[in-house]
């Protein structure tokens, strides 16, 4: 590691130099990468100046290193990039800087860069399947956050006993007992406490605008000739009072009162939401067949089952249930620790919770149906046919499909993709399956930038679409996606996860409600136009039947044989029902070096192991070269890794039977943590502490007599960045030499 340090000074300091004006214009995409070498050498320096004022001496450290040189080397490289760098090459520009700006903080926590965000997940270094780093707390701030765990719902005497009653027939989430405004027609009033602010009554505007635009209820001036022309004297006033919440539906003969506080409940999200309830709709985790889709955690809900928030209702669902919807709470709301109150049972899809920047699709179809906004459409005598809105789409009150992003056409039947993206609409028979590449990717990439790409995959009725990511190497900068492949799997109208960085082997299947049928990808390197393109990716779309859609064959390909029924085709030295039993009796060795090793990072992993050649990125931690050939494993510990994260790298089942695990090891740094094998769960051998700069050898016997088992490496960072665990040549053979 020492060497590497003079040498990058050197390779930089030296190389920027001797650039000639031409070549220095063509070093654009080095760049960054300069700036990353430059603040590592600042680092290094760093630590070297407090070593030496605290007399904290490391003969080996500064055996050949003239630190000096680095100092002075260092003042001149912060001086010379910005004699040739232009503004381009220096900042990040467009699509590339909002991304950027939004990790900061910079942006109204409402605007759809955070919902973009937090729809993104990344693979970068040892970060797996994670959202951008701080995203979170950016999006703690958003309106419709403060306006969920505020919000209440107020119900009249004979609502209150229809609740406890469970039962009758409502469709989807709108309550039995409530009263609709039969003649479409919301007159409204603004109270002063809101109308003086200019800001509240443009969101409650921009809220009315939603509903006019989508849906045929009319929000009207009290005092308007519209208004005059609904049959009922109701009416809504809009106030400031303690909190957010509404009735629901057409509560009373006269005026009835929705509380938008100021500040707090002012944003386009929350006055929607309390307008849905005050046209009488409940929200989505009381519908019905929740248990389904959500796990209500009652130890963490203020006042547990008593919260009439979060009591489930009886309801006619003809809609599937919305994780997005502008009804659905945030996870944390009404909590009494901070902790999730609810749980989405796909938690893939938890970022859509606090999501919705009004209505959404599906809370638009609800409306729809709910007030059979359609039936004009139908013609006088009801028999004229509505239009035949296809992939998902459905018709308005305007008597015109409204359709998921990504598809157009009048009958929702084409979708908007770029040229040069091959088929957009892919139709898969029975059992078929096709590859989907990003442009150039059989080439060997890189993809173009400035594309957006979008296929619709459709599989017969009866049938679910399943994606693989074979390969994907999408761009990252700042731990999230510059480029990005949307995966619309579970409703074709709701946002999908935006999958970046260096993936393989992951897969999505259509949920078996809504739209099973469907599935609709979107590959986009136009938002971030400038940012360089990576290799690209490379994917397999399958149509597969019931058995098959739970992705059973953990090593091996899945067959339907009908119904739910299904037959797996293992790989070589697998087994079982499921091809999830390692059976090979002979030596099994996993060398790094590229060649298939049966051991994997599981999903659950937050932060992964990864290969590596030659030295680690952080100081005085790792190793400097593997144990044997060129590659190693390791976990990188540095920020944002916290202090006692683990890392784990599991084995299939492996037959019950003698068995012994031998491997090199590396415990280099002083923060080191812990190195522990497991067997089921069970620890057989583990490491704590600084080992030395050395790899070191272990072997264990790990075989038992009669039941199967899974082998585990786990790695637990210590206190510190300087915890750096690595491993080489891991083998399984028949018996140990002890």
């Amino acid at each position: 590691m020492k060497s590497a340090v003079v040498v990058l000074v050197l390779l930089v300091a030296h190389g920027f130099a001797d650039l000639a004006p031409d070549d220095q214009i063509n070093k654009v995409v080095r760049k960054r990468d300069a700036r990353r070498v430059l603040k590592e050498l600042m680092k290094r320096h760093t630590t070297h100046v407090l070593k030496n004022q605290g007399d904290l001496k490391d003969d080996n450290e500064r055996a050949g290193i003239d630190f000096d040189l680095i100092a002075r080397a260092l003042k001149q490289l912060q001086k010379t990039p910005r004699i040739f760098e232009s503004k381009e090459e220096d900042e990040p520009e467009g699509g590339e800087k909002l991304i950027q700006e939004t990790l900061k903080g910079n942006v109204d926590p409402d605007s759809k860069m955070v919902n973009l965000l937090e729809s993104m997940f990344v693979d970068e270094g040892s970060r797996h399947n994670q959202h951008p780093e701080g995203i979170d707390k950016v999006a703690s701030k958003k309106g419709k956050v403060f306006g969920d765990t505020h919000d209440g719902h107020r119900l009249t005497q004979q609502q209150i006993e229809e609740l406890n009653q469970m039962n009758g027939d409502r469709k989807r989430n709108f309550l039995e007992r409530a009263r609709l405004w039969t003649d479409y027609i919301i007159p409204y009033t603004i109270d002063s406490s809101l109308s003086n602010d200019q800001n509240s009554v443009d969101v409650i505007n921009k809220a009315i605008k939603q509903f006019s635009d989508y849906t045929c209820l009319k929000w009207v001036p009290k005092d308007s000739t519209e208004a005059a022309k609904a049959s009922y004297s109701s009416y809504i006033e809009f106030f400031s009072g303690s909190g957010c919440w509404s009735y629901v539906g057409r509560a009373f003969d006269g005026k009835q009162l929705i509380s938008l506080k100021n500040p707090g409940c002012i944003s386009v999200s929350t006055a929607v939401h309390e307008m849905a309830h005050a046209i009488g709709q409940m929200h989505e985790q009381s519908r019905n067949d929740r248990d389904n889709y959500v796990t209500m955690l009652w130890n963490n809900i203020q006042e547990g089952h008593d919260n009439i928030n979060m009591a489930k209702t009886q309801t006619f669902d003809n809609n599937p249930y919305d994780y997005e919807s502008v009804l659905q709470y945030s996870l944390t709301s009404f909590s009494t620790n901070r902790q999730p109150t609810m749980e989405f049972k796909d938690r893939r899809l938890d970022f859509l919770a606090d999501s919705a920047t009004g209505l959404m699709f599906y809370d638009i179809q609800d409306i729809i149906d709910g007030y059979d906004c359609t039936a004009p459409c139908r013609g006088a005598d009801g028999t004229t046919p509505l239009k035949q809105c296809q992939n998902g789409g459905f018709v308005l009150h305007t008597c015109n499909c409204h359709c998921p992003d990504g598809l157009t056409g009048d009958l929702c039947q084409s979708i908007a993709t770029d040229p040069g993206c091959g088929p957009g609409v892919i139709d898969l028979s029975d059992g078929e399956s096709m590859t989907i590449t990003s442009p150039n990717f059989n080439n060997g990439g890189p993809y173009p930038t400035g594309k957006k790409c979008v296929w619709l995959v459709k599989v017969n009725a009866g049938r679910f679409v399943e994606m693989t990511i074979e390969e994907m190497d999408l761009t990252t900068a700042g731990s999230a996606c510059d480029h990005w492949l949307e995966i619309q799997y579970n409703l074709i109208g709701q946002t999908g996860p935006r999958r970046c960085g260096k993936v393989n082997k992951e897969t999505y299947v259509t949920s078996d409600y809504g739209n099973p049928n469907l599935m609709l990808l979107t590959f986009d390197s136009a938002f971030a136009s400038t940012a360089t393109a990576g290799k690209g990716f490379n994917l397999t779309v399958s149509s597969v039947g019931e058995g098959c859609k739970e992705i059973p064959c953990v090593h091996g390909k899945c067959s339907d044989v009908g119904g739910s029924d299904f037959m797996c085709s293992c790989e070589t030295g697998f087994s079982g029902k499921y091809c999830d039993t390692y059976s090979e009796t002979g030596d099994t060795l996993c060398d790094f070096e590229g060649t298939e090793c049966i051991f994997d990072n599981p999903a659950k992993n937050a932060f992964d192991w990864i290969t590596a050649t030659g030295e680690t990125p952080s100081y005085q931690t790792g190793p400097s070269d593997a144990k044997t050939g060129s590659h190693y494993l390791y976990v990188e510990t540095s920020y944002p890794v916290p202090t006692g994260a683990k890392f784990q790298y599991e084995s299939p089942y492996i037959s019950a039977g003698p068995k012994c695990l031998k491997f090199w090891y590396h415990m280099y740094g002083s923060d080191m943590g812990t190195l522990s094998v497991l067997r089921n769960e069970t620890q057989l051998w583990t490491k704590t502490g600084d080992q030395g700069d050395t790899w070191h050898w272990a072997e264990i016997d790990i075989g038992t007599s009669t039941k199967n088992f899974k082998v585990t490496f786990e790695a637990i960072k210590g206190k510190g960045y300087r915890s750096d665990i690595a491993i080489d040549e891991v083998l399984l053979t028949s018996s140990c030499t002890f």
